[in-house]
C-alpha cells in the first residue's frame, strides 16, 4: 500500500498546483482598472500634455468608387415584367449561304 499512498500524494500535489496557478491567472487577468489612479491628475502647471494633432481626411478604401448615383434605365412599377420595359435587342443579320464554286472550262 505504500506505493498507492505515494501516487495519491503526487496527484494531490498536482491538483493543488493547478488550482493555485489557475487562481493566479484569473487574478492577473483583471489587470489595472481603467481611469486615473490619482484623484487629482493635474501636473501642477495647470495644463496637461497636448493631444495628438488632427489628421486630414483619409482616402476611401476598396479600390475604384462605384457609380451609385446613376439612376436605373428602367423602373418597374406595378404588375409587369422588366423585359417588357427594356428595348428589344437588334437581331443579328442572317448569314449568307456559302456559294458553290463555279467550274471554269480549261482551268484545272
Amino acid at each position: 500500500m505504500k506505493s498507492g499512498s505515494q501516487i495519491s500524494g503526487v496527484v494531490f500535489v498536482v491538483i493543488a498546483l493547478v488550482v493555485a496557478l489557475g487562481g493566479l491567472m484569473l487574478l492577473r487577468r483583471g489587470g489595472p482598472r481603467p481611469g486615473p489612479s490619482d484623484p487629482n491628475p493635474g501636473d501642477g502647471w495647470g495644463q496637461g500634455p497636448r493631444g495628438p494633432e488632427p489628421h486630414g481626411p483619409e482616402r476611401p478604401r476598396g479600390g475604384i468608387p462605384l457609380d451609385e448615383a446613376a439612376p436605373a434605365r428602367v423602373r418597374l412599377r406595378g404588375n409587369g415584367r422588366l423585359a417588357d420595359l427594356l428595348p428589344r435587342r437588334a437581331r443579328r443579320p442572317a448569314r449568307e449561304p456559302d456559294r458553290a464554286p463555279t467550274h471554269t472550262p480549261g482551268v484545272r
